[in-house]
């Protein structure tokens, strides 16, 4: 029982320290800039937690969350690849021009596009 509570606490200690971290720079750096971080951080919170927001965020975070599953995929091969996020994006540019240039039934559609992504995304 010792052990799991000092491992969960472990675990919480560096993400909680760099929480406190990252308020307190980015606290110096708006006094610096004239701003006053409570206001800042209260802005923050108002603004996040709208809906729109969140889909928004969470839009232009799935990528991001995709890539980072390829790279830990390759990583466990022992493959290094610090591209995955423009190889993502290209292949999804070139799969939505394949598949905006081409009709075909919606099976193959699906496939061919598929198989472009595949290509260039390498």
């Amino acid at each position: 029982m010792k052990t799991n509570i000092r491992s969960i606490a472990l675990a919480l200690a560096a993400p909680t320290a760099a929480l406190v971290f990252a308020v307190i720079a980015s606290s110096i750096f708006l006094v610096i800039a004239g701003s006053n971080p409570i206001n800042a951080y209260a802005d923050m919170i108002e603004y996040g937690s709208q809906l729109e927001i969140q889909v928004d965020i969470l839009n232009r975070a799935t990528p991001l969350y995709i890539s980072g599953v390829a790279a830990a995929i390759g990583f466990k091969m022992n493959l290094f690849n610090i591209g995955v996020e423009g190889q993502y994006r290209l292949a999804a540019l070139f799969a939505a021009y394949i598949g905006a240039l081409v009709t075909l039934p919606p099976v193959f559609h699906i496939g061919l596009m598929l198989i472009v992504a595949m290509a260039v995304g390498g």
